[in-house]
């Protein structure tokens, strides 16, 4: 039995794997677990790929740090602006193409991704699809209790959220 404190030094490549993130099925270019201490701590080092719908744009998402908690950076091939690369990640379509609900999806990723909302990621999502409020609620339960709250005011006195 290989315990915790066990130091490890090697890799473990994925090969024909999809890697699932914010609600997609994602084609793994790259993929590997490195270790280079203790089992238990790998280091994370992946490219996952979606193609747009038209075939035109590819958009990646890469995952690198410690395997408990990695760095995500998202980008497209051609080079597209950083919201622009999310809506192709999550929909296949630019954010013109997007509708209001993919846009909520878009927002609620953002958050996963630890963007504020001075982030111009999400004043751009926000502009788009009318999301006057986009914010986490911790609950007493810790992040299973958690909730993504979206907003927006359909006139100064009435306000719809979720």
């Amino acid at each position: 039995m290989v315990g915790s404190d066990t130091r490890v030094d090697g890799k473990i490549e994925l090969r024909d794997a999809t890697y699932k993130a914010y609600g997609q099925d994602l084609s793994v270019e790259q993929g590997r677990l490195l270790f280079a201490g203790p089992v238990d701590r790998p280091d994370l080092d992946l490219r996952a790929v979606r193609v747009s719908r038209d075939g035109s744009v590819k958009a990646f998402l890469e995952m690198s740090g410690p395997l408990a908690e990695p760095r995500p950076r998202i980008y497209t091939e051609p080079a597209k602006a950083d919201g622009e690369a999310l809506s192709y990640l999550l929909t296949g379509n630019g954010l013109n193409q997007a509708n209001s609900g993919e846009g909520i999806d878009m927002a609620a990723a953002a958050l996963s991704l630890g963007l504020a909302r001075s982030d111009p990621l999400l004043q751009d999502l926000s502009e788009r699809f009318g999301i006057d409020e986009l914010r986490i609620e911790a609950g007493d339960g810790g992040i299973k209790e958690t909730s993504v709250l979206v907003g927006k005011y359909l006139n100064p006195d009435l306000y719809v959220g979720y």
